[in-house]
């Protein structure tokens, strides 16, 4: 196998270039270092080399980079950055960024997002981290302190308490109704009224979502007959459709109360289909969760309560 260009270098090098190219100086690089000034200049001519491209320019004792050199820089200090940020992580007793808690992004934008901000300002002494993820092994990794999870209520490693139980609906913007029907009440309009208006829908996380097209079905409407105008790839994109005044989607009640409760958005037809689903937070089965955790838990249960 070919080695990488990378493989045939010395990683040091990169060091000493960041360092040169931050105080634009081989003498004051050198002081950082503890190495002599020869030295840092040295490696530098031989990255150039290896390279096969002049990463300064020399005037004298002034330095300026190059173009290329300018962007080798900035690559080089993102990843000495990114590597201190790790190690740190991995030389830790503990896990950073306090109470880690998982949901999927739709609940995350939505819903969650909110209730964290929150929280952390009635507790400013508590932190919390928030993993958004679509992945269900991810949702439920050990890792977690919390998780939130579409499901029925059950999980073999999971607690499940539920805090959103899901009930659909179609929805609207009261802007966007005012100018396609003003003449119809939003919660007595009929599937066939809906129909005809201007649709979104958005493509299954999972083989259990419903969608729009299911809610017609559901109505007694033959769903060959739907035709939304957008299909989105997933459901924070269709709410915000709809939110700016564009046309209908298919809302979770209790996901989108906050804009339903704002007037943002108001439910369409009355008609609520139930799927037995819903959010639900958990804790770990198989560990004693912190205390912190468990105040956090406690807090998004009662969030729904109040």
């Amino acid at each position: 196998m070919q080695k990488r260009l990378l493989d045939r270098m010395s990683l040091d090098a990169f060091r000493v270039f960041e360092t040169a190219a931050r105080h634009m100086n081989f003498s004051a690089a050198a002081r950082e270092l503890l190495v002599t000034q020869a030295a840092v200049s040295r490696r530098i001519q031989k990255l150039e080399s290896d390279l096969q491209i002049p990463l300064f320019h020399r005037d004298g004792r002034k330095l300026e980079l190059t173009a290329k050199g300018d962007a080798l820089y900035r690559r080089v200090q993102a990843t000495l950055d990114f590597l201190s940020e790790g190690l740190e992580e991995v030389i830790q007793d503990s896990p950073p960024g306090g109470v880690v808690v998982a949901a999927s992004g739709a609940i995350a934008h939505l819903w969650l997002g909110r209730r964290l901000r929150s929280y952390v300002l009635a507790n400013p002494d508590e932190t919390v981290r928030l993993i958004t993820t679509d992945t269900r092994s991810e949702l439920t990794a050990d890792s977690n302190d919390l998780t939130l999870l579409y499901s029925t209520g059950a999980h073999p490693h999971w607690s499940l308490s539920l805090v959103a139980e899901e009930a659909l609906i179609p929805v609207a913007a009261p802007s966007y109704l005012a100018r396609a029907v003003p003449h119809l009440v939003p919660a007595e309009m009929t599937a066939a009224d809906i129909a005809a208006l201007t649709l979104f829908d958005y493509g299954r996380m999972n083989a259990y979502w419903l969608s729009l097209i299911d809610w017609f079905e559901w109505q007694g409407i033959d769903p060959a007959t739907i035709r939304p105008k957008v299909v989105f790839p997933n459901y924070p994109m269709a709410v915000d459709a709809a939110l700016n005044g564009e046309g209908i989607m298919l809302g979770s009640r209790e996901i989108l109360v906050d804009y339903l409760r704002a007037g943002a958005l108001v439910e369409l037809s009355g008609q609520l289909l139930i799927t037995g689903y819903g959010y639900y937070v958990g804790l770990p089965k198989g560990r004693t969760s912190t205390p912190e955790a468990l105040r956090l838990w406690q807090w998004l249960l009662s969030a729904e309560k109040s």
